[in-house]
């Protein structure tokens, strides 16, 4: 599927700004008429949450409707008209002037009809039921995260030629090769397809329902950390002799592969060091912010982190793009986080789940900072009914994409069922933080030094077992910004400080391990507990993006940085870590 552009062929509208809004906690707004249009609204801001928009609307997560319109000439509904949402959190039945357009349950996954047959010349009245939480059979659960409900991110109303382009693959590898794969639709018998990337040309033959063929640059730069080159790929699908419609996305060359305890770019090792992070912020929600992504990335950088993972579904198109764009590398992660047996032995959920990782891979294969997809987080797979649901998502996985997989999961070693069967091994311990007397060897709340003994051990064990590279993909400490403490307390800035470095300097000893996220970039909203102080506190920044003790510790971790250049100045100095 495509994201939406704006060239000589294609017209894409946002609809994005202030829609109409109504609860509908009964379920009786389709059976009162609303799908024909909704009064006594209020307003709502799409793309955002709705939860935290008003006060009646935070605690609210059953079913609503929104409402706008947007305007079509005869020009656009002479053409192939496409309505596509990026996102709807947890699923939406749409409707145009009153008719059915369609219903897509994915959440965090783009979905988009043909609206031809509904669309008139002038304005049209777009209304959208959205569940604001997922259904029993979906494979999505809401972990430790708050259930953020809306139309999240963009919304397009798109006209499109009826000879058009409907999908692009490209793989570019790091020896400058690059294999082009595009299909179209209502073309005729005659159609041609040409590529060029950069201002290398290759015409494309047809094989079979579409369109194929290689090139290789000769004068490039690979995309990288350091250099993340990324090149024009400009495509034409010409029909009847005339140029009919045109697509233009941006590649990068470069190789990722996994070899023993090792992952490679580019054919040499490279170390992860970031975060797990969440679509979250004020007053958005999970509601897509081009800012709040570039401040993100700029703070991640200033830490020395290379990478995050998209814990724990997938984020935002227009993040991966700026990804791409900053050079990190992403762990991509589809949104089965928490499974256990009851989603195992489902077979509609299974499928669900297939059907969901197909639609992840489609959405972002052409992305250049995506290096692995990890298939699911923290799932019951010590069970062995876990190997329903994950075969044949690995299986469809593989089929579509040679990047390597990753699982994430706190099982003991020798009793997963999945770990085997994916490239990367990812482990979430918090050893020291949480008292679950489950956990395998679990150390007392608050005690550092055998927290950092117990994880040492847990490395141990996995490299017994396994020996495919692992990472530590979560490890942190809940900590209140402006707590302090001269002794080690849990909450206080100085707890986490003292537990991410124990553990980042534990972590770097092991060889086998080949990178760590620690949980977690930025404080994050969810539902209300006892275990919870308005959310969880475990960032390194706060909620706000302002920087706790631990950001420090961070960057003197991952940069190298003496205290010269560490820590802010002021008129009092430069503080110090206790224990320094």
């Amino acid at each position: 599927m495509l994201y939406p552009q704006n060239n000589a062929h294609r017209r894409a509208y946002k609809l994005d700004g202030y829609w109409e809004f109504k609860k509908d906690p009964t379920a009786e707004g389709e059976a009162l008429g609303w799908a024909r249009g909704i009064d006594n609204t209020r307003t709502i801001a799409v793309p955002a949450s709705w939860n935290e928009q008003a006060n009646e609307l935070y605690h609210y997560h059953g079913i609503a409707w929104y409402q706008t319109s947007f305007a079509l000439n005869e020009n656009d509904i002479n053409e192939r008209v496409v309505l596509r949402f990026s996102s709807v959190q947890y699923g939406a039945a749409v409707f145009i002037n009153g008719h059915f357009a369609g219903e897509d349950r994915a959440p965090y996954l783009p979905f988009e009809w043909d609206v031809s047959d509904l669309v008139r010349s002038g304005d049209n009245l777009l209304v959208v039921k959205v569940n604001g939480e997922p259904l029993n059979e979906e494979p999505v659960r809401i972990c430790d995260f708050y259930g953020y409900a809306g139309i999240d991110r963009h919304v397009f109303v798109c006209a499109l030629p009826k000879a058009h382009i409907t999908d692009i693959a490209v793989r570019a590898g790091a020896d400058g090769k690059a294999s082009i794969r595009v299909t179209a639709s209502g073309e005729g018998n005659d159609a041609a397809v040409t590529a060029k990337i950069g201002d290398v040309p290759c015409a494309l033959s047809k094989n079979g329902g579409c369109y194929t063929g290689e090139l290789r640059l000769q004068n490039y730069e690979r995309w990288s950390l350091e250099n993340p080159a990324l090149y024009p790929v400009n495509i034409t699908l010409f029909d009847n002799g005339r140029a009919a419609d045109s697509y233009k996305l941006k590649t990068g060359f470069r190789d990722i592969a996994v070899s023993g305890r090792q992952i490679l770019l580019n054919g040499k090792p490279v170390y992860l060091k970031g975060f797990d992070k969440h679509e979250d912020f004020c007053v958005l929600g999970k509601g897509l912010s081009y800012a709040l992504n570039v401040r993100d990335f700029d703070l991640m950088k200033w830490t020395g982190a290379n990478s995050f993972r998209t814990s724990h579904y997938p984020y935002s198109e227009e993040l991966l793009d700026l990804a791409d764009r900053e050079g990190f590398l992403v762990i991509d992660e589809a949104p089965f986080a928490g499974m256990d047996g009851t989603q195992f032995n489902d077979p509609k959920t299974c499928e669900k789940a297939v059907e969901y990782m197909k639609r992840l891979i489609d959405r972002d294969k052409n992305h250049p900072c995506v290096i692995s997809y990890s298939i699911g987080n923290e799932c019951d797979t010590a069970d062995a009914a876990s190997k329903k649901f994950f075969l044949p998502v690995i299986d469809a996985a593989r089929q579509l994409d040679t990047r390597p997989l990753t699982y994430v999961a706190w099982t003991k070693p020798d009793e997963d069922n999945i770990y085997q069967y994916v490239d990367i091994i990812g482990l979430n311990r918090y050893y020291g933080w949480y008292p679950y007397e489950n956990w395998p060897g679990s150390a007392a709340p608050g005690n550092i030094d055998a927290a950092v003994k117990q994880m040492d051990d847990c490395l141990r064990d996995f490299e017994r077992v396994y020996t495919a590279p692992l990472i530590v993909t979560e490890f942190g400490a809940d900590t209140i910004a402006g707590l302090h403490s001269t002794f080690m307390l849990q909450f206080s800035e100085e707890f986490q400080a003292n537990f991410l470095r124990s553990y980042i300097r534990l972590i770097k000893r092991h060889p086998a391990v080949a990178g760590m996220h620690v949980w977690n970039f930025a404080d994050f909203s969810t539902e209300q507990s006892p275990g919870r102080v308005m959310g969880n506190k475990k960032g390194v920044f706060t909620r706000e993006r302002a920087p706790k003790q631990a950001a420090f510790i961070l960057r003197r971790e991952w940069l190298g940085e003496s205290d010269d250049g560490l820590f802010c100045r002021g008129g009092g100095g430069a503080f110090k870590i206790p224990g320094e």
